[in-house]
């Protein structure tokens, strides 16, 4: 249906598609500017890959490429005693060895694609935060930004889905309430992002 619109409409249609979180990563990661302030990303295919994550990076992420409404996602930690597992159910495991972990298994076996991704969690006591910054481009195909927002999950999850969402805040609120900003320089702060993004975005394409 989006192709027969782009094609009967000369390519005046735009923002008709979701990227996937892979598609995200591979258009963005190829400019090292760009790179370098997002969690580095891998398709998930092999037991090997998924260790040398681990020993890499203190916290990772398993999760499948395509949303899921935070459904089947693990996060991989670095543990005294091993390795600490954590579902989206806040169920822990911890584990010498990897191969002794079922879930993790199956996921890499199944036909469904998934990730693995560098753990960059935002903390606010024992939660989640998680900032959403939304881009579209407006009609001149010019990209804008319409808000920021922050999600904070329940205590102890490890999504800020709205399965396990506690509440959300406004964004410049939540740099003010988290990091102590005050109002001039949380509106600072917001407006450097948003000019990043568009940099970023206009010179990604």
């Amino acid at each position: 249906m989006n192709r027969h619109l782009y094609k009967w409409s000369k390519g005046r249609i735009f923002n008709s598609y979701f990227f996937n979180k892979w598609e995200m990563w591979d258009w963005l990661s190829v400019d090292a500017r760009i790179r370098k302030h997002l969690p580095y990303t891998e398709k998930a295919e092999s037991l090997e890959q998924v260790k040398k994550m681990v020993k890499r990076f203190p916290s990772v992420y398993m999760k499948p490429v395509k949303g899921s409404e935070g459904r089947r996602i693990l996060q991989l930690e670095q543990h005294q005693d091993g390795i600490r597992i954590t579902d989206d159910r806040k169920e822990k495991t911890i584990v010498s060895n990897l191969e002794d972990y079922e879930r993790l298994l199956k996921r890499l076996k199944s036909t469904r694609p998934y990730l693995i991704q560098q753990g960059v969690p935002t903390k606010y006591g024992s939660r989640n935060i998680d900032f959403r910054i939304y881009m579209q481009k407006n009609e001149k195909k010019q990209w804008k930004s319409s808000g920021i927002t922050a999600r904070i999950s329940e205590p102890d999850s490890i999504i800020t889905n709205l399965r396990h969402l506690d509440y959300w805040v406004d964004g410049r609120e939540a740099l003010k309430q988290i990091y102590k900003l005050s109002e001039q320089k949380a509106s600072i702060q917001e407006k450097k992002i948003v000019k990043y993004l568009q940099k970023s975005l206009f010179e990604a394409g």
